[in-house]
């Protein structure tokens, strides 16, 4: 299993000579499978350059997109998706609509025509198929792709958000982000139910936007985690390597570099050998 990061931005795109170490597409995630197959894991617009990537394969594609959900920084990158865009190709979407009476499609579908995109999402030549999985919406079955398990479950983020855990050959590829790790809410899920589920993952990739700072004084309840509350997961969990995720528009790549650091000597003291990296574009791990 090979992991590649396209976009690993979150909240909206930055650009400038303080973004180039870490890149300021939003979130975009391709994992290619051992017995072949290719998942892209959310739709921001990391996906476009990925697009590109895929069309000079010269091949027609078989792609499952597996969304988090449906925030604008997650989808945004779609509409220029260039795969989407050739009728021999197939795209199997899945993610969890959360809200009753819309589905997966909505996602995708609702930035696109009217005043919006000058295409129409059901005019889109690549053939799509919807999967509503996930624990919040009472179907917690895995799912089955080529040789691989793909487990959910539920985040802590406003209007919810859903993590995947890519099981093959017995190594493990966590996607967890979005997720409030320190919520405050009556019905969020704890610190070590999360550890269960990435209990010696071989990559965990998470939501680290904030510092404890921030955290503390101005975006507690706002959907996502700080660099100290992943270091405590990826201990609790024994992961193997911890990958920080969904870098903040106003981190640049000093700060980004700073939040790392600060994130292994954590580490270290929490008694846990996770190796960690911050993620950023271009970069690939091989599991």
């Amino acid at each position: 299993m090979k992991a590649t990061f396209w976009g690993v931005r979150g909240s909206i795109p930055v650009s400038g000579k303080k973004y180039v170490k870490y890149g300021g597409s939003t979130l975009c995630t391709e994992v290619r499978l051992d017995s072949g197959e290719l998942l892209i894991l959310d739709a921001g617009t990391g996906i476009r350059p990925l697009g590109v990537k895929l069309m000079k394969e010269n091949r027609v594609l078989h792609m499952h997109l597996l969304l988090s959900h449906g925030h604008m920084d997650h989808v945004q990158g779609f509409p220029f998706f260039a795969p989407a865009y050739i009728h021999k190709n197939d795209i199997t979407i899945y993610g969890c609509p959360q809200v009753p009476g819309r589905t997966v499609a909505d996602f995708l579908s609702r930035q696109m025509g009217d005043v919006y995109f000058p295409v129409e999402f059901d005019g889109l030549p690549a053939r799509r198929e919807y999967v509503n999985h996930c624990a919040i919406c009472g179907n917690s079955d895995s799912i089955k792709i080529g040789k691989a398990r793909i487990f959910s479950i539920g985040n802590n983020h406003p209007g919810g958000s859903i993590s995947y855990k890519i099981v093959e050959k017995k190594k493990s590829f966590i996607y967890m982000t979005d997720n409030e790790l320190g919520s405050a809410a009556p019905d969020a899920t704890s610190m070590e139910t999360f550890a269960e589920f990435c209990k010696h993952a071989d990559i965990l990739v998470h939501d680290a936007q904030y510092t404890p700072r921030e955290y503390a004084t101005r975006t507690k309840g706002w959907g996502h985690s700080t660099y100290e509350q992943c270091a405590r997961l990826a201990a609790m969990a024994q992961v193997k390597t911890l990958v920080l995720f969904h870098h903040d528009p106003e981190h640049d790549d000093r700060a980004v570099d700073a939040m790392l650091d600060k994130t292994r000597i954590l580490l270290k003291k929490l008694g846990s050998r996770a190796h960690c990296v911050s993620a950023r574009e271009g970069m690939s791990l091989t599991l």
